[in-house]
């Protein structure tokens, strides 16, 4: 990334990030979502699975 043109302190915790994020340190959730939604969140699979049936994508 520095030689990218990014600067080292940025390049630092940037990957310092990415190593938090592959390690599962940011793999938990909340009850945000469903009471926003007033229901409970779908995964992205059944979100897909429903939009398809639904005709979504078709060309």
């Amino acid at each position: 990334m520095v030689q990218e043109g990014w600067g080292q302190d940025e390049a630092q915790h940037l990957t310092e990030m990415y190593v938090l994020l592959e390690r599962g340190a940011a793999a938990w959730t909340t009850g945000d979502a469903a009471t926003v939604l007033g229901r409970a969140p779908r995964t992205f699979e059944d979100f897909v699975l429903r939009a398809m049936a639904a005709g979504a994508w078709r060309c």
